[in-house]
């Protein structure tokens, strides 16, 4: 069942960021949330699963979204998870059972691979299919109220803290 909860504050989160200006606004908005999705990124990497495509442990990360080409919006977007190009989606979902056919450009058409510590060149692999393994999703859900606590937290004080930086430049002229 889906937990209810309850976001107080924005107008006033909105108002003081308002205050200070457009860039510095974006940089806070960033860093608290970069910071605060480290949590679950690392209760994520604890819960990925060991040797599958690779070490999905170590390429859970947090990183600002910036599209390439389009100029910095009032937004901002924080990915947190595998990175690019990871097959971590078929490890959280599974997958059903399929067949995979080597690429024409594989050498003389076939795959290679180790199965066992035995050798195996094939054209074709019936593969059974995989159980979900979910590590994304229970680190979210078990992470996701302490980081809409703590993000209320934070924003006042980097808020804060460029506001009295802004107050200081400016009265020292």
């Amino acid at each position: 069942m889906a937990e209810t909860f309850r976001i107080e504050g924005l107008k006033e989160v909105e108002r003081a960021l308002l205050e200070i200006s457009h860039a510095a606004g974006a940089l806070v908005l960033e860093k608290v949330g970069t910071a605060r999705l480290q949590a679950i990124a690392a209760d994520a990497s604890e819960r990925a699963p060991d040797g599958v495509f690779g070490d999905l442990k170590k390429d859970i990360i947090v990183t600002p979204v910036r599209p390439k080409g389009e100029p910095k919006l009032s937004t901002v977007e924080i990915f947190a998870g595998p990175k690019p190009g990871r097959k971590a989606h078929l490890v959280e979902f599974g997958t059903a059972p399929h067949t995979i056919f080597a690429k024409a450009s594989n050498v003389n058409g076939v795959m290679t691979f180790t199965i066992d510590g035995r050798f195996v060149s094939t054209a074709v692999v019936h593969h059974p299919g995989a159980a979900p393994s979910p590590f994304l999703r229970p680190a979210w859900d078990s992470g996701a109220m302490a980081l809409l606590d703590g993000i209320g937290k934070d924003l006042f004080a980097e808020i804060s803290a460029v506001a009295a930086k802004n107050n200081t430049r400016a009265s020292k002229g």
